[in-house]
C-alpha cells in the first residue's frame, strides 16, 4: 500500500512538472516579441492583413496583452491553460478561450468556436 501511495505521488509530481514545463515553453515563445496579425477567419470569411499594416498582438511576461487591429486597440490579460494548448484572454469582464493549433518561433495560430461559427487568427513574425 505504501508503494502504491508513493507511486501515485511520484506520478502526480511528474505530471505537474510536465505541465509547468509545457506552459513555460509556450509562454517563452509567446512573449519573445511582437506578433503581426496575418489573417483572421470568421466562418467562411477571411480577412488578410498586409505586412505593411499596423495590426499586431503583443504578449507581456506579466500576463497582459495589447492588440491593435485596423487602428482599434484592445488590451487585457492572458494566460495559458491545459499544458500550453489553450490561450485564454480576459478583458472587461469577458473570458475567451482559444485552442492553439500551431506555435513556433515564427508562427502562431489559434481558434475557437462560438455559436457554431469558427474564429481563427494567424500571426507571424
Amino acid at each position: 500500500m505504501k508503494k502504491a501511495i508513493a507511486l501515485v505521488a511520484f506520478f502526480l509530481l511528474l505530471c505537474g512538472k510536465s505541465y509547468s514545463q509545457e506552459n513555460s515553453k509556450a509562454s517563452t515563445v509567446l512573449t519573445s516579441g511582437k506578433w503581426r496579425i496575418a489573417s483572421l477567419r470568421i466562418g467562411a470569411e477571411k480577412e488578410t492583413f498586409s505586412s505593411n499594416t499596423e495590426s499586431w498582438l503583443q504578449f507581456e511576461k506579466n500576463g497582459t496583452y495589447v492588440m491593435v487591429m485596423n487602428a482599434n486597440k484592445k488590451s487585457g490579460k492572458w494566460e495559458l491553460e491545459r499544458q500550453g494548448k489553450v490561450l485564454m484572454f480576459k478583458n472587461e469582464g469577458s473570458k475567451d478561450d482559444f485552442n492553439i493549433r500551431k506555435l513556433t518561433q515564427s508562427a502562431l495560430e489559434f481558434t475557437t468556436v462560438e455559436n457554431a461559427v469558427e474564429y481563427t487568427m494567424v500571426l507571424e513574425r
